[in-house]
């Protein structure tokens, strides 16, 4: 493959990775997801965000590993930390999802998009570890980072958590 045309597939398989990142959906998901949890669970009890605030301050890198017995564990883990004031988490999401108009929206929200198997694709194996860990599409164009990070602080559940009951 010649050096012109290995850019190019790289380029492709980057915009097809890469998150978009949008406060403006965020803020404008923060009044639907309020709405939604309100209707669902009679509202969310959270507890010590200010420990996980502080570790982020000090510096700690952190990986959230909600349950993922549902879309709504990271839609939940992003929404309680944007109000807790803290960055929401980019979401690493199966490519299957990323389709119009949920896709976009996924996108704009956090979430960058994986294949389900790289097999026999050394050049997507290698771009998807790197844009995943540089996974906003800005980040990739601009050549900084935002990172998705290696301190694991909440482990796989197999019940719902308690305000969940």
């Amino acid at each position: 493959m010649s050096e012109e045309k290995a850019r190019k597939e790289a380029q492709q398989i980057m915009d097809e990775i890469a998150a978009d990142f949008s406060y403006k959906l965020v803020k404008s998901g923060d009044h639907v997801l309020t709405w939604l949890w309100n209707k669902l669970y009679q509202g969310i009890n959270v507890s010590n965000a200010s420990t996980v605030r502080r570790l982020a301050q000090d510096g700690h890198e952190i990986v959230y590993v909600p349950c993922h017995r549902s879309h709504m564990d990271y839609l939940l883990l992003s929404y309680v930390l944007y109000k807790e004031g803290m960055v929401p988490p980019h979401i690493a999401a199966g490519i299957n999802l990323n389709f119009f108009p949920a896709g976009p929206i996924f996108r704009r929200g956090g979430a960058f998009f994986i294949r389900r198997s790289f097999k026999g694709n050394k050049l997507y194996s290698t771009i998807s570890v790197s844009t995943s860990l540089n996974c906003s599409r800005k980040a990739t164009q601009w050549n900084t980072s935002v990172k998705v990070v290696a301190h694991v602080l909440v482990a796989y559940c197999k019940q719902k958590p308690a305000c969940w009951r």
